[in-house]
């Protein structure tokens, strides 16, 4: 074995000694290590570092390697909990508060979902979309009835479909991508919409085949397009079979 691999076997067992500069005569630190050999300050300071970085992820064998990743690399748990924040942030926008739909309505509640989700609204009568959550009417007006839903790109997750409970008068909803939608959205679409939705797109989501067979009980639906979904993994057969159960809607499925 060769001198420096042998150095670089024991690199880990280190000593520091005083290196004496004798135009100085200042000391700075030197290493020796388990062969002998001093290295230079800048040297024995790389070897210390190392040292205490093998130390830092040796230890606690029994610790999960996220643990070691968090006490070796502090981005790590900065990036963790970030992530944490948002997926909660999420879940808060998506929250159903079923004492205010029996208060003010499924129409009124499933606006605001929308609007704080990052989607927009029109209501039946009006041409006009509004993504302002201030913009809408008054909380106990229940004149307002919801048509029409732009969800494309925004935060919707499948547990806030369950605001459409009671809804009668949607009749077209678009949600392209939307990365958090995923099955359960689909089952709830089934749940509340199936006697009044004509028109329902999505793409580049989390649904599955399983999803979409909850779909195939739309009896009102027309117009149906899912288009890339990595969840799906044979489209064609699935619109062929789509298109059987739902004789009088166009469906598209890519």
């Amino acid at each position: 074995m060769s001198a420096s691999m042998k150095r670089i076997l024991c690199c880990s067992r280190i000593s520091v000694l005083p290196l004496h500069n004798s135009k100085t005569g200042n000391c700075a630190a030197s290493t020796k290590d388990a062969l002998g050999s001093t290295h230079s300050p800048s040297c024995a300071l790389f070897l210390q570092q190392r040292q205490l970085h093998n130390k830092q992820f040796s230890a606690g064998t029994a610790s999960t390697l996220v643990d070691r990743r968090r006490t070796c690399y502090p981005d790590f748990e900065v990036g963790h909990q970030k992530r944490l924040f948002f997926s909660w942030f999420r879940r808060g926008l998506n929250a159903v508060d079923n004492t205010r739909i029996k208060d003010f309505g499924p129409d009124r509640c499933s606006a605001e979902w929308i609007i704080k989700t990052g989607g927009k609204i029109r209501w039946a009568g009006t041409t006009r979309f509004e993504d302002n959550y201030n913009s809408l009417p008054p909380e106990q007006d229940r004149s307002y009835k919801l048509e029409e839903i732009n969800a494309d790109n925004s935060e919707i997750m499948g547990m806030g479909f369950a605001n459409f409970r009671g809804i009668k008068n949607l009749k077209k909803l678009m949600m392209n991508n939307c990365k958090y939608l995923d099955d359960e959205g689909m089952f709830y679409l089934e749940e509340h919409t199936s006697d009044c939705l004509e028109h329902l797109e999505f793409s580049h989501c989390k649904v599955t085949e399983a999803g979409l067979q909850h779909l195939t009980h739309l009896r009102k639906l027309k117009v149906l397009k899912a288009h890339h979904l990595s969840g799906v993994k044979n489209p064609e057969d699935i619109e062929k079979n789509m298109q059987s159960a739902l004789p009088s809607c166009d469906v598209s499925i890519k």
